[in-house]
């Protein structure tokens, strides 16, 4: 066939169809009957001059799964591994909780061909972030492949039961997942290496003192295990009964997925209209910008990049640029360091740490450089994210403040970035001002260090690891001998988070040129400049520009004294140290009486391998029931204010939409009162729904119902609210105190024992007074509630993750008007991280 037929015929009803596009209809494509709702697969051929422009597409995803090869057709483009292994393969071991690659809950183990290493590499990353898409020829194992009670538990899932390391027992499935990529990577790892492998993991209730206790006695100087030793279970043959994804044929499969993989393939699926392709090379590449360039085009490699900024529209394109073996690159020449776009966070650090043992001094700016990276993300993100999408993010939103961008613009880096025309070099700074349209980042240049050289980084966070930073740094300096004194010679200094984008203190840069270093008017008046030179912004939720104009400063005063060394003060020579954490440890004692034994003799938690296991069963876990709805609240973005009007009309016409309900739609003989009086004497009834009055920002203000949970999602936040300010919101104490807002005193002072206390505060020989405060944060919310709702011959059946289930109970009937007995309420495992409602229509 020498071109695309005019017309198809349905297998099943004979029906003559006409395809609705042939532009899109290339290779093995696939359909929908009009007639008969049929799905029709067919092949469509394109002529020669088209051909390398119109690459086949593919519509099906193949991967392993704990050993198991699945074929999974019609591949919706937006859709996550996570999804996917909840929905089809039904292993619910899997978590996912704050959907931005920042908690744990939701990593894996994936093994796929490196291109660069020529082999099979196993990382863990995170699947709420991994596309189903990108694991095509991949092998994933989750926690239930590696230990089950069935076919016995893995020494990991044994080992993390035994140290007390799960109490809700949520994360327990991605700690585990996390320490067996690691032991995969690396069989025999240090307490230290461990320690830094789980800053993406974040436990709430049990601590960290236990697991890592678990997983530390894995380290080569404990209790290491050979982690391809698998005795569990014995062989029995049927790869297809097989709970672990060191299998016999893992490899084999592996091999067998990649072997016929084309120049660029081509995916077509997404509710969006989402089309992604993946070249194998950077001219491919470029033919598919240049082709698109129109439409929106946007490159990925590990795409980690939506766990930040997650609610943007997804590109009509997407260019999927880990094939290509160029852009993996990682050469020297001895003078600089070229590095591919490519390659991952975690690869660039393993090549600076690399390069710095082969060819530079202890303390050189490579080893700075690959301490900094570390601070970035956690290493499941970095195992798939890349550098330049890092660099990418600053590009397009000036409010990422981007770690990369700002150490290695210190760093004098610059970037190689190509179009069809060729290729060009630019700093950093120009960089900001590329047109990326049509153009493609190919690698970064990384200069070695200069003789004289100080270099330093720094950055400054809420947490140690896994947080954006309040200011970030790169300071360089090369110095020069004049008249027996150290002089500036060369001077860097860029800092990020105090604009938009990261800034260059050009102005002391100039200042510290030629000056005496040692002389303490040079200090002096090189803060005055750099202080005149600083004017931080005030965007919301950022730390105040005061605090944050007061880092930059003292982060320069601690460079400056450490290019000084030994010739400052020597009450100044600590200043210039930075903090690093060592390996954590601790003890915990039982105070038990061994007579009554086993009366109060400590033991693990009976379930606490189950969870490991991922198989303890949470609310989100239960089976699907048939015609199962979904329910996402709408929230208001204001506070102090009162609610003039509510628009649902954009969010009715969306897809799987059923209705939205509020206030108005509570049943006759209920109330707009969740807050049970019975139980919490003298507190303020508090409504489902806000009608009037909004007290503050999320309040809940109605629901949507839809047939999923993201379309559901989707569609609250499409709804929009109109408010009237009802004076300043009030989010401190002393704002409550200016405005005369005070709780009402409904609750008893409760005294203990007789007396006056004020005589006696009078009669004590010394008062002490003042006060303390807690300023408000920022929280990463990790506990709001899933409930699942079936209907009964009586009532409802009310599945929830309370631990106050009379109050539930009690809350449910309240609302709705009818008698408790109506609704029972049977608890589940506790947590859950997501505000979702599930229903039984």
């Amino acid at each position: 066939m020498d071109q695309l037929p005019s017309t198809l015929c349905c297998p099943k009803c004979n029906t003559q169809l006409v395809p609705r596009s042939h532009n899109e209809l290339h290779g093995v494509c696939s359909g929908t009957c009009t007639t008969c709702g049929h799905r029709i697969r067919f092949r469509a051929v394109v002529n020669e001059m088209e051909r390398e422009l119109q690459p086949n597409p593919v519509c099906s995803v193949t991967l392993l799964v704990n050993g198991r090869q699945y074929r999974v057709p019609d591949v919706d483009l937006e859709v996550t591994l996570n999804d996917w292994l909840k929905e089809q393969p039904n292993l619910k071991g899997t978590k996912h909780m704050c959907q931005e690659g920042g908690c744990g809950a939701c990593i894996v183990a994936l093994t796929r061909y490196d291109i660069r290493q020529k082999k099979e590499v196993t990382k863990a990353i995170n699947s709420c972030l991994f596309p189903l898409v990108a694991a095509d020829g991949c092998s994933v194992t989750t926690t239930e492949g590696i230990g089950s009670s069935r076919s016995g538990f893995h020494q990991i899932q044994e080992r993390l039961a035994e140290h007390n390391g799960s109490q809700c027992g949520f994360c327990s499935p991605g700690m585990v997942m996390n320490m067996y990529s690691l032991l995969k990577a690396n069989s025999k790892p240090t307490k230290k290496q461990i320690e830094e492998s789980f800053d993406g993991n974040i436990c709430r209730c049990t601590g960290y003192r236990a697991i890592l206790d678990a997983m530390k006695s894995f380290a080569v100087d404990e209790n290491p295990i050979d982690i391809e030793d698998t005795p569990l279970r014995q062989c029995n043959g049927d790869c297809r009964m097989c709970s672990h994804s060191s299998c016999c044929q893992e490899g084999v499969a592996l091999n067998g997925m990649k072997a016929d993989a084309p120049t660029i393939v081509r995916c077509l699926g997404g509710s969006s209209g989402m089309t992604r392709f993946k070249p194998s090379s950077v001219e491919d590449a470029l033919a598919l910008l240049d082709k698109y360039k129109d439409t929106g085009v946007h490159i990925v490699s590990g795409d980690t990049g939506k766990g930040v900024f997650k609610y943007e529209k997804p590109a009509a394109v997407v260019v999927d640029i880990t094939g290509i073996s160029d852009l993996t690159a990682v050469s020297s020449d001895g003078k600089v360091l070229t590095v591919g776009s490519a390659v991952s966070l975690s690869v660039l650090i393993a090549e600076l740490e690399k390069y710095q043992q082969q060819d530079m001094p202890q303390g050189s700016r490579l080893t700075k450089l690959a301490l900094h990276l570390k601070k970035i993300a956690n290493v499941a993100v970095r195992n798939v994210g890349t550098w330049a999408g890092n660099l990418m993010l600053t590009h397009i939103h000036a409010n990422f403040p981007s770690d990369v961008f700002t150490i290695m613009q210190a760093a004098g880096a610059q970037l190689n970035i190509a179009n069809s025309s060729g290729s060009k070099r630019f700093s950093l700074p120009d960089f900001l001002h590329v047109d990326m349209t049509g153009q493609i980042i190919v690698s970064i240049v990384i200069p070695f260090d200069e003789p004289n050289e100080h270099f330093l980084t720094f950055k400054v966070m809420p947490r140690h690891s896994n947080a954006h930073a309040y200011v970030n740094a790169g300071f360089r300096l090369v110095t020069t001998t004049s008249s027996s004194k150290t002089v500036g010679k060369t001077v860097a200094i860029v800092y990020g988070g105090i604009g938009p984008f990261a800034i260059k203190a050009t102005k002391t840069e100039q200042y510290l040129v030629g000056k005496y270093l040692s002389s303490h008017d040079t200090l002096k008046g090189a803060l005055s400049v750099l202080s005149s030179e600083l004017h931080p912004d005030s965007p919301p939720a950022a730390a105040s520009a005061a605090y944050r104009k007061s880092l930059a400063l003292s982060l320069f005063y601690k460079f400056y004294l450490s290019v000084l060394g030994s010739t400052a003060s020597q009450r100044l020579w600590s200043a210039p140290s930075s903090l690093y954490r060592v390996v954590s440890s601790g003890a915990q004692q039982y105070s038990s009486d061994p007579s009554k034994y086993p009366l109060t003799q400590p033991m693990p938690k009976i379930a606490a391998k189950l969870q490991a296991s991922g198989e303890a069963v949470y609310v989100n876990d239960m089976p699907i029931f048939p015609n199962e709805v979904h329910g996402a609240f709408i929230t208001s973005t204001q506070a102090n204010a009162k609610l003039v009007s509510m628009d649902t009309s954009a969010a009715l016409s969306m897809p799987g939409v059923l209705c939205c309900i509020g206030a108005g739609d509570i049943p006759a003989g209920g109330v707009n009162n969740w807050r049970c009086l019975k139980y919490e004497t003298g507190q303020l009834p508090e409504p489902l729904f806000a009608t009037d009055f909004v007290g503050y920002a999320g309040q809940s203000l109605g629901m949507v119902i839809a047939d999923t949970q993201a379309h559901a999602d989707a569609a609250a936040r499409a709804v929009t609210a109109t408010y009237s300010p009802q004076g300043k919101p009030i989010v401190s104490i002393q704002d409550a105190i200016a405005a005369n807002s005070f709780y009402p005193d409904t609750v008893k002072p409760l005294i203990s024992g007789e007396g006056d206390p004020n005589d006696a505060l009078k009669a004590s020989k010394h008062v002490v007074s003042g006060e303390i405060s807690s300023g408000y944060q920022y929280h990463f919310h990790m506990e709001t509630q899933r409930c699942l709702t079936v209907p009964t011959d009586c009532g409802l059946d009310v599945y929830s993750s309370t631990q106050w289930m009379d109050y539930c109970q009690e809350s449910v009937a309240q609302v709705l008007g009818v008698k408790k007995s109506r609704y029972k309420t049977k608890p589940k495992q506790q947590q859950q991280r997501h505000t979702y409602c599930k229903y039984i229509l």
